[in-house]
């Protein structure tokens, strides 16, 4: 990996890290998207907010960074929450030109974002578990000595029997 270091890094005044702010406003909250527009490490921006509480850089800069944050992952939300009620546009092609448009939804969008609200629709996922709230057993493990000639020949016929109506989709005749 090639590191690119600028020859003039621009300094952490009080003016660039409100002009930062407001990049990381308009990129949604990304970091390094507006670091490197504007010309600033991660690092640089990540030693300021790590410094001891009573710096005056970090006074500054961290209520308007936390701002700005917050502000631009709002703004992502309001413009999932329309693509998802009203829509996006795409085009239609017809022999490799526009003939039209169509609006297209985003129902999974809907009910990720509906899921962080309502904590009822927030999960997808449920977790079981086994006997007492022990691990799930999946797999029982069987000890074919412990079974009598009789109790194996009823398992190898039912397994047989299972085979072939696996591999059969008439219904067996009646015998």
């Amino acid at each position: 990996m090639t590191v690119v270091r600028r020859k003039n890094p621009p300094k952490l005044t009080e003016r660039f890290l409100k002009r930062f702010c407001e990049v990381l406003y308009e990129n949604g909250g990304n970091i390094s998207k507006t670091c490197k527009e504007c010309g600033v490490s991660r690092r640089a921006i990540q030693y300021i907010l790590d410094s001891p509480p009573d710096d005056p850089r970090r006074q500054f800069f961290e209520p308007l960074f936390n701002e700005a944050r917050a502000l631009g992952t709002e703004a992502l939300i309001d413009e999932a929450i329309r693509r998802a009620k009203e829509g996006v546009e795409e085009p239609v092609f017809y022999q490799g030109t526009v003939s039209g448009t169509i609006t297209r939804y985003s129902d999974s969008l809907l009910k990720f974002l509906i899921g962080g609200q309502d904590k009822r629709y927030s999960s997808m996922r449920h977790e079981v578990t086994g006997f007492d709230g022990g691990p799930l057993e999946l797999i029982k493990k069987i000890d074919l000595v412990d079974f009598t000639d009789e109790e194996l020949s009823l398992i190898v016929s039912a397994g047989l029997k299972l085979r072939k109506d696996d591999n059969t989709d008439e219904p067996e005749s009646p015998e």
